[in-house]
Parts: structure tokens; sequence; C-alpha cells
């Protein structure tokens, strides 16, 4: 992937944009729903919310110090006029987490209010233990958490317009492995975008079952 450094980061600005408008959404569900789960292994909405969460905790502060230790405070104005162009495996990475359609990983602009249900995950993963938040009791005060996550997330986009995402490294959450920051920002999004689709399935299903009972 590459593209002007500016529409780069405004990209993922308004993907973000768009999650924050879905959990305005989710917020107005009923406690029941937002607690209901397909089968006893399958995740609640809360748990997919609770799932982000504990990664934007990792992310956030590594981000944050990335920029710092590159950020020159001579430069608050710079003008992102370079490209940012992915990296081979970072670009491979952020990619995976996308749902698929017709074999083809579909581009990060699916996510929205009226997700498309025909599209499917693609290569599944297991969640880390430390990461994974089923039957773990959470309630919905995590949609504030991650609505809280999302705006510190803009903000560090925001930072980063005063340094290069081609030559700042940050880490991923899998360990000895540091990319370019701006693959970092471009894994985020796409792992938020996977489980609001994942999100979307699980509404879908509950507007099914709540049709079969009524």
């Amino acid at each position: 992937m590459k593209m002007q450094a500016s529409e780069f980061t405004q990209k993922i600005i308004e993907e973000i944009k768009l999650i924050l408008h879905k959990t305005s959404q989710l917020q107005n569900l009923s406690n029941d729903e937002l607690n209901f789960r397909t089968d006893t292994e399958s995740w609640t909405i809360l748990e997919c919310i609770e799932h982000l969460n504990r990664y934007s905790e990792f992310y956030l502060q590594e981000i944050e110090k990335r920029i710092d230790e590159k950020i020159d405070k001579n430069k608050l104005n710079l003008i992102q006029n370079y490209d940012f162009k992915g990296g081979f495996l970072g670009n491979y990475l952020a990619n995976s987490m996308l749902p698929i359609q017709n074999g083809i990983v579909t581009i990060s602009e699916n996510v929205n209010p009226n997700a498309n249900h025909s599209l499917r995950i693609g290569n599944k993963m297991k969640a880390f233990k430390d990461k994974n938040p089923i039957h773990s009791g959470v309630n919905r005060n995590v949609l504030e958490s991650f609505i809280a996550d999302q705006n510190e997330f803009i903000r560090l986009l925001e930072k980063s317009k005063q340094i290069d995402l081609n030559k700042t490294k940050a880490s991923l959450t899998l360990p000895l492995l540091k990319f370019k920051l701006g693959d970092t920002f471009h894994f985020v999004i796409n792992h938020e975008i996977r489980h609001f689709f994942q999100i979307d399935k699980i509404i879908k299903s509950m507007e099914i079952q709540q049709k079969m009972v009524s």
C-alpha cells in the first residue's frame, strides 16, 4: 500500500469516526442485547469491545512513546508531503484482519452502520489468553472506555503528523517484531473493523432469533 501520508492519516481518522458512530448505536441496546451470545463459546458484543480495549491499552502507550521519541519540538506544523508505503509484513498482517467476500479481502471502507452480512471473517485466529474476555463479567462501561480510547487514537494520529510514518518504528503485540508506525495504525484500525464486523454478525443472529420467538 502506498499513499500520501496526509491522506493515509485522514483515512484512518475517518474510519475511527465511523466506528465511534457505530459504538454510539450500541449504547442504545439493552443489557440483554449487549450480553447476547449465539452459543456458550461465542463472544457477546461487550466482550468484543473489551477485547479491543485490552489491545488499546498496549497500543496507545506504545504509539505515543514512539512518537515522542521522534518528534521534533521545533517542527510542530510539519506538512505530510511524503508518501507512506506500508511494509510487506505490516501490510499483510493488517489486511489479514479484514473480512473476506468471494475470496477477496475487503477494503476498510466496508465498516459502516449497515454492514454487508454476506461477508465472512477470514484468517480465523485464537485470541491470546490475556486478551480473551469470554465469561469475564464485563459490563456496558466498556463502551465508554472504548470511546475514550478511540478519541485518544485520533489525538495520536493528529500528533503523528509531526513525524515520518515510514521512519518511526513501533511494535505490535507480537514479540520481537517492529513495524513502521503507519503499519501499526493500519493494523489497529483493521483489527477494530474485524471485530465490528463480528458485532454486526451477533446483532444479525440476535434479530433472527427474536423473529423466531415472536
